[in-house]
């Protein structure tokens, strides 16, 4: 099925491909406006660029709350948004804030992921880290590593994006490994080889089914996959400056990552909810020094929504 996805997506022209995923998009923004005229929808990520490519991408959304929002109304109206997903498929990630919670939580931003979302863009820092692009091309990877693996070419086009935001160039061929040692080789010259391969072992095993559990910690995994290795709590790895860097990267796009989330998990059952507050409780016990993630978890138990 997936491969004949792909097919159909180099087939589809991608301005038909588009129009045709407007045109599903427009009676959700029509029906929230008659519904919940204070809260207003956008799209964010691949739908604006040339990286989009029909029926293998899909609508990302962001939802904009006015602050102090109620919490029954907003329940409403991220119902609502689940609800129509169900009918029409290709929307898909739905993030929502409020403008105090953005600019509360503003310092935690990826300025390379916050540039793919319009709505964000007055609140993006100007300075560019090396530790900024480094997590979001591995963030990026992450994410696409199944298709990386088994489906690369038809990957180009966003891989080509992603990488020319970081000032690199991809090559006509390349697979998920070729791309790790591409970023590695860059950011990490000194380690590239060893990176490579264990973030390549990692990434492979665990799309083979194998759990974070079962993993051997070391110096690569903790710096660049915390969010993932959190449930050690006693961890006592020192990390040298530069992976720390890394590190708190990682750990401020988790941060940006649960608060724009947050309230779809917790529309879910209980046990989701706990999940997620387990989750911020073990970061906030492991890297106490963050701020940030004690007004995570505040913002998760507080009632009244949007701050």
């Amino acid at each position: 099925m997936n491969d004949l996805r792909f097919l159909v997506s180099r087939l589809v022209p991608r301005s038909v491909g588009k129009a045709l995923y407007y045109s599903g998009f427009i009676p959700l923004k029509t029906i929230l406006s008659t519904t919940h005229p204070k809260i207003n929808i956008s799209i964010r990520n691949s739908f604006l660029s040339s990286a989009f490519s029909p029926f293998v991408s899909d609508i990302d959304m962001t939802v904009i709350l006015p602050n102090r929002y109620g919490v029954d109304q907003t329940q409403d109206a991220l119902k609502t948004i689940l609800q129509y997903r169900n009918f029409f498929p290709v929307l898909g990630e739905i993030n929502s804030y409020s403008w105090a919670e953005i600019e509360k939580f503003k310092p935690c931003l990826n300025p390379l992921e916050g540039a793919r979302d319009p709505v964000l863009h007055p609140f993006l820092r100007q300075t560019i880290k090396p530790e900024d692009k480094f997590t979001f091309l591995l963030r990026m990877i992450e994410a696409d590593s199944a298709n990386l693996l088994h489906r690369p070419l038809y990957r180009w086009k966003k891989w080509e994006r992603h990488l020319s935001s970081c000032g690199l160039t991809v090559p006509k061929r390349f697979d998920l490994e070729i791309l790790l040692k591409i970023v590695m080789d860059t950011f990490l010259p000194e380690h590239a080889d060893l990176a490579t391969e264990t973030v390549f072992n990692f990434l492979r095993l665990v799309k083979q089914g194998t759990t974070y559990d079962k993993f051997d910690l070391n110096l690569i995994l903790w710096a660049i996959f915390p969010n993932r290795f959190c449930f050690h709590l006693e961890t006592n790895i020192e990390l040298p400056a530069w992976l720390a860097q890394i590190q708190e990267a990682q750990l401020q796009w988790e941060t940006w990552g649960l608060m724009s989330q947050r309230r779809i998990y917790l529309l879910k059952d209980t046990e989701d909810q706990m999940n997620l507050l387990q989750h911020i409780d073990n970061l906030i016990t492991v890297f106490p020094q963050y701020s940030y993630l004690k007004d995570l978890k505040n913002i998760c138990l507080v009632q009244d929504e949007s701050i």
